[in-house]
């Protein structure tokens, strides 16, 4: 099996310098075609033709047969530099999916040489500078490549901008998005068996993603961890609004929340009140505490000599996007 492995990872070394030698033909074929470009466009020639459209259409009556042929000479111009433009882009086109593909076979190779690889998939990238849930993830990302894990981070939506790649790729983790991956389902499918855990967050992102991770993902043990128990705050919010469709909406989202919590292999909250308040609905339950995760800051002032108070929240399960 040793052997089996070794050469898997042998043929996969030599597929990534093929695929590399590829990449760099083809940023050379980029350089080039850009130069091309930028010539046509800085030409004598070129630029004639645009004055000539011009004046055609200003001075030149319609019927004119030298109207007519300027007109030709103008759309055999333009028939060629949109030629060339598309050419361009179809390199672009394959220039970046040959990226996107050497940077999953760079993941894979990797979780294949690790013993300890970890999926997470939360709803969207962290943003640990905007809000306290992303601050918790992120430091245990962090907590986890401290302790050797291989970690593949992607959002429920797709989604991440480039400055997030590069961000987590300084912390040594993989982040997937759409177009590197087609969809999650996808990825599991064909890489899911590398994962020794993976990491679900949030009731709905485990609703959605449980079953294709317990289909795809055989040598995994499934967390979920709760974030915050998204039934209790519904509950909370129902009796404050005295809103007999929040609790409704509540009682769904806690037989949810349950399920989920009694199929994984371990459910992770972030206080031990809340731990008593699961396990009251499901005494069967494995349940651990992982709570905020942050630096401690000293204050300036001793907490007798304060007296105001501020309280920072994100509402973004209220109001979506704001």
């Amino acid at each position: 099996e040793l052997q089996s492995t070794t050469a898997e990872l042998q043929s996969t070394t030599a597929e990534l310098q093929s695929t590399t030698a590829e990449l760099e033909i083809n940023e050379r074929e980029n350089v080039q075609l850009i130069g091309r470009l930028s010539a046509i466009e800085q030409s004598s020639a070129w630029k004639v033709i645009v004055r000539y459209r011009r004046l055609v259409h200003k001075f030149l009556p319609p019927e004119s047969r030298r109207r007519m042929t300027y007109a030709c000479l103008i759309k055999l111009s333009a028939e060629v530099y949109s030629q060339i433009r598309k050419f361009f882009h179809g390199i672009s086109t394959s220039n970046y999916r040959i990226c996107n593909e050497l940077v999953l076979k760079r993941t894979v190779g990797r979780l294949g040489m690790s013993k300890k690889a970890i999926l997470i998939i939360d709803h969207k990238i962290p943003t640990p500078d905007q809000d306290a849930g992303s601050l918790r993830i992120f430091n245990i990302i962090k907590i986890l490549t401290n302790l050797g894990y291989s970690v593949v981070f992607v959002g429920d939506n797709l989604q991440a901008s480039e400055l997030q790649v590069k961000e987590f790729h300084k912390l040594g983790v993989t982040i997937l998005y759409s177009p590197l991956i087609p969809s999650i389902r996808v990825f599991l499918e064909q890489y899911g068996s590398f994962f020794n855990a993976v990491f679900l967050c949030r009731e709905a992102v485990a609703t959605r993603q449980f079953t294709e991770v317990k289909r795809y993902c055989s040598n995994a043990k499934v967390i979920f961890d709760t974030v915050d128990l998204h039934f209790l705050r519904e509950e909370r919010r129902a009796a404050i609004e005295n809103n007999s469709e929040l609790l409704l909406q509540a009682k769904k989202i806690k037989e949810r929340e349950v399920s989920i919590a009694s199929k994984v292999d371990c459910t992770v909250v972030v206080s031990d009140v809340e731990r008593k308040i699961l396990l009251r609905e499901n005494n069967n339950l494995t349940i651990k505490v992982l709570s905020i995760i942050h630096k401690s800051v000293q204050s300036r002032k001793g907490f007798d000599n304060r007296s105001a108070l501020m309280f920072l929240g994100g509402f973004d399960h209220l109001f979506p996007g704001h």
